[in-house]
């Protein structure tokens, strides 16, 4: 029966529209979230048990409480989509995204140069009245920019890639409750340790030269409108791999000392993406995080040392009170993660390898 109660038993509650506790009809909970995607997404599957089932809606609200943790809310969300099935009972998938997902809104800009990404998301959240939580200071400097009628979420994607060109270091935007945070990657505070037969079910590793760059050349513009290029340009284990180059154009490289730091950056060992189902559900990760994952040697049963690694993708199943959650986490090394999401694609076929 649903009541304005909240049945203690499940240690995950759904609370919909502020009102309704439905934890006794639901059937299971997953999550999702990626580095190159805006919004956290929660899936919630509920069977309908009776006619005094509430009306549900998109555009109602919808908590995750957690029941074990001082009612903490997991999840502060919006429902954007509801498919139905009815097999005798009648069952109800829910889609549900975090509030970040309301940068998708449109609005144009034009901005002056030497100011930074941080800077500029406060503008954007102050303009559309946007509630900020943390906003990590990304420090650079970034060129003048007009935007012209495009999404607040691709405005703080350029931002953000222009000040990792310039400056190697990475940021990412993400709901946290109610407001929006801006976070630095692997700045978490607390880093969850991965260790096989510890709290680690199976580890996948996936190692390519698929798009392994020895030779990089960046080619920007210097500012004052004399469209004079700069250059830059950097090499590692040519003699290794051969030759495979690649050219990047980008108007906001300004400087050649700028150039070449891209340049550098792009030139990353050979990729590797690490797989990792866990015995836990860890709900305080989130993509863009750091997690310290316990090396084994090569007969993979001794743990010989920690590397730490940024979330790429997660997926988590929720538990509850008799069976624990769990998730599958894609990890990535910084350098992969920054040559990878935020130096962006060459406006160019890639050289041969020779």
């Amino acid at each position: 029966m649903i009541s304005d109660f909240r049945d203690e038993y499940f240690r995950y509650d759904v609370r919909l529209a502020g009102r309704f506790y439905l934890g006794d009809l639901v059937q299971e909970i997953t999550q999702e979230e990626s580095l190159d995607e805006l919004a956290l997404r929660t899936n919630i599957r509920i069977v309908v048990t009776g006619d005094d089932f509430p009306t549900i809606a998109p555009g109602q609200t919808i908590d995750i409480i957690d029941t074990l943790q001082n009612d903490i809310v997991r999840f502060d969300g919006i429902i954007h989509e509801i498919d139905s099935e009815n097999r005798g009972l009648k069952d109800l998938d829910i889609k549900a995204y975090c509030r970040a997902r309301y940068l998708e809104s449109e609005d144009e800009f034009n901005l002056a140069a030497d100011v930074t990404a941080s800077s500029r998301f406060q503008l954007y959240a102050s303009t559309w009245g946007i509630p900020l939580g943390r906003v990590a200071n990304t420090g650079q400097p970034l060129d003048k920019a007009i935007y012209r009628p495009r999404s607040l979420a691709s405005m703080i994607d350029a931002d953000i890639k222009e000040t990792a060109k310039k400056s190697g270091r990475m940021f990412k935007v993400r709901s946290s409750g109610r407001v929006l945070d801006m976070v630095e990657l692997g700045s978490n505070s607390n880093v969850p340790t991965l260790v096989p037969e510890v709290n680690l079910e199976r580890v996948v590793q996936r190692r390519t030269l698929l798009d392994k760059d020895t030779q990089v050349k960046y080619v920007g513009n210097k500012r004052g409108g004399t469209r004079e290029p700069v250059y830059g340009s950097a090499a590692g284990e040519v003699d290794e791999y051969g030759t495979r180059y690649r050219i990047q154009i980008d108007s906001r490289i300004n400087t050649q000392a700028q150039a070449s730091g891209a340049s550098r950056r792009q030139i990353v060992p050979i990729e590797e993406i690490i797989t990792a189902s866990v015995w836990e559900e860890l709900m305080d990760l989130r993509a863009g995080d750091k997690v310290r994952l316990g090396m084994t040697d090569v007969t993979g049963q001794y743990v010989v040392g920690y590397d730490e690694l940024i979330v790429i993708n997660l997926m988590r199943t929720l538990g509850n009170q008799s069976h624990p959650g769990k998730c599958v986490l894609e990890l990535g090394y910084p350098d992969y993660v920054l040559r990878r999401y935020y130096l962006g694609e060459s406006v160019t076929s890639p050289g041969s390898v020779t």
